[in-house]
């Protein structure tokens, strides 16, 4: 089963970027916490980490370049058929008009994971890194 369609691919990407930084940092300001609560916090910040790349990739990269609008065009049948060397051709593509306003219609394609739009996963995976983060040091201060 697919669960991702277009640059959907690139949360799970950031998430793994994400938690490796998490690793690293953990590696280089506690090296001797390893489990619980305190390592938990250096998670929550690399799901920050990841939530932060993938906003800027959604931001600077998937939307302006990679899912831009492209224009939409419909089949529309010849009144005779066309025979060239590939074969016989009965329709051709044309530019797809808005009949009220006459203008060209434009479709904008769409990147989800988990059928979720690309666009969310930020909110998501922030909220789901802060909650970690937040959770983890009342553990702390309990402890």
């Amino acid at each position: 089963m697919i669960i991702f369609s277009r640059w959907g691919l690139l949360v799970p990407l950031a998430m793994g970027v994400g938690v490796l930084c998490a690793f690293g940092l953990n590696r280089l300001i506690a090296p001797d916490v390893t489990t619980g609560p305190g390592f938990g916090v250096f998670i929550g910040v690399g799901w920050l980490v990841a939530a932060a790349l993938t906003w800027v990739l959604v931001r600077f990269v998937v939307r302006p370049h990679l899912d831009k609008p492209r224009p939409l065009h419909v089949l529309h049948q010849l009144p005779q058929p066309i025979i060239t060397k590939r074969g016989r051709k009965t329709h051709r593509q044309v530019p797809a008009v808005d009949p009220e306003t006459g203008q060209q219609i434009y479709t904008r394609p769409r990147s989800t994971f988990f059928f979720i739009p690309l666009s969310v996963w930020p909110i998501i995976l922030g909220v789901f890194g802060a909650g970690i983060v937040v959770v983890c040091q009342i553990l702390l201060l309990l402890h």
